[in-house]
């Protein structure tokens, strides 16, 4: 019966105590470590999959542009729509737990992240009155030769989206 049971809690631990890493993408860690001179994303600054220089961007308000991609195709977000969109993209850049679900064919990428419906209703809150001329920011911009997004349709507001 010992046996069973250590065989057991073997199963369980090591199906739910995964070990956490970095997404493959070209801003990101190898592996997380601390950053403690983080300027955004100070949730992460214990394990962080990205660099401190690089929240020094999200810092700046309002965001114009994180790396090659413009935030205000369609016009300065809302301090709240910001504020939002930040919480996002240290999520995407800098936590070691969007590896968790990291795409199976584009490593950079996650896909299938559980929301909580509250999470959901409070970003709609957020954004609904900005604008935007994508309906997917990580797919549906038309981008130039040096990455640079751009807008392939008119603007319109979130809440039309």
């Amino acid at each position: 019966m010992l046996r069973f049971a250590v065989t057991l809690f073997a199963v369980i631990m090591s199906s739910t105590c995964q070990k956490f890493g970095c997404l493959e993408g070209s801003t990101h860690k190898l592996k997380p470590s601390p950053e403690p001179n983080m300027r955004e994303c100070t949730l992460y600054s214990k394990s962080s999959c990205c660099y401190a220089d690089f929240t020094v961007q999200l810092a700046r308000s309002p965001v114009i542009k994180i790396s090659n991609s413009y935030w205000n195709r369609c016009g300065q977000l809302s301090k709240p729509c910001e504020d939002f969109m930040k919480k996002i993209e240290c999520f995407y850049r800098c936590s070691p737990y969007a590896a968790r679900w990291i795409h199976p064919s584009y490593t950079a990428a996650i896909r299938s992240v559980p929301l909580c419906q509250n999470f959901c209703d409070d970003w709609y809150e957020a954004c609904k009155d900005d604008s935007t001329c994508v309906r997917n920011w990580l797919t549906d911009w038309e981008r130039d030769r040096s990455g640079e997004n751009h807008c392939n349709n008119e603007c319109i507001l979130y809440s039309e989206v």
